[in-house]
This record gives C-alpha cells, structure tokens and sequence, in this order.
C-alpha cells in the first residue's frame, strides 16, 4: 500500500493540524492492526461500514475500512517525524 497524496485540511487553534492521507488501495482491516501495534485503536468491525479511531505513531488517525484515504490530527510539536513515521507503517 502507498501514500499518493496528502491533503491540508486545516490548522486547529491548539495547535494541531490535520491533513487527510490518501492511498492507492483501500484501508483494510491489516493496516488498522498495524496501526494498532504502535498505538491505541478503537476498531468498529461490526458497524455497517467498519470504522476505526484513536492514537498511532503520535498522531490522533481515524477513518472507515473501504475507503482509500483516513484522516490524521497531527501534534503541534514534530509534525514532520511523526507524518513520516505514519506513512512508514503504511507502506511497511
């Protein structure tokens, strides 16, 4: 799996940012475990449309399985490692 683009949502007043990420094959149940390994996820298999939430490789990530982009809040603080560090695991 591969990050084709990388949208700019908005900058939020505390601090945070969020950008949407999108892929080249849809998010699969394999990418929300491997985001769960570095992290805290919340995972919603038995919603009509699968939905997963929570924390990975220090940014706060959410998004539907099915769907080939997942939106990530970015901290205020190391942004350019912790986005290289989630792209990493996606495409690891």
């Amino acid at each position: 799996m591969k990050v084709i683009r990388i949208d700019f949502v908005e900058d939020c007043l505390d601090g945070t940012s969020l950008r949407d990420i999108h892929l080249d094959h849809p998010v699969d149940e394999d990418l929300v475990r491997r985001f769960a390994t570095l992290g805290a996820i919340d995972f919603y298999a038995h919603f009509p449309i699968p939905y997963f939430r929570g924390s990975s490789c220090g940014a706060g990530i959410m998004g539907t399985t099915g769907s080939t982009s997942f939106r990530v809040v970015l901290p205020r603080d190391d942004r350019d490692r912790v986005l290289e560090r989630l792209i990493a695991t996606v495409e690891g």
